[in-house]
């Protein structure tokens, strides 16, 4: 069982992987505010993109910062916390440069853009899978070897 947990987490970033089809059909669906609190991307780690309202969109107060902190309803990016880095990725197409969780409702995400988007539109996030897998993997792992040491104790 453990070993076919490992095999498919590492190959799912193959094109050969037996999960990857199953998997795919799941990654643009609107992100719905149900499932008590929880954010889109802690729903499915998978989702690749998503549909999300914009709540507010803030220019940053800092005089040589040009950036703007943008307020998603729900998302597929992750934001920083726990120890785990925030997702990188895309909204409407404009580089995510960070990702944080919002003062408001439990699942209000912060995400930092270089460009503004209009308050009350839609807008699709993407996230880089690459990094999300890179970390999911390392995460997995790093929780596997401390559940060993702590057996082996």
């Amino acid at each position: 069982m453990f070993v076919k947990l490992w095999v498919h987490l590492f190959a799912f970033k193959s094109h050969t992987s037996p999960l990857r089809p199953f998997l795919r059909k799941f990654t643009s669906i609107r992100m719905a505010s149900t499932c008590s609190g929880l954010l889109h991307c802690q729903r499915d780690a998978y989702a690749l993109e998503g549909v999300s309202k914009v709540v507010a969109c803030i220019k940053s107060e800092s005089p040589d910062s040009s950036t703007y902190h943008v307020t998603l309803d729900d998302s597929v990016l992750y934001p920083e916390g726990g120890g785990q880095p925030w997702d990188l990725g895309s909204v409407n197409g404009i580089d995510v440069e960070k990702v944080v969780k919002g003062t408001g409702s439990n699942k209000e995400i912060v995400v930092d853009l270089k460009q503004p988007v209009e308050v009350g539109a839609d807008v699709v996030c993407k996230v880089d899978w690459n990094r999300r897998y890179d970390f999911m993997q390392q995460h997995t792992a790093q929780v596997r070897l401390s559940s060993y040491s702590f057996t082996c104790i």
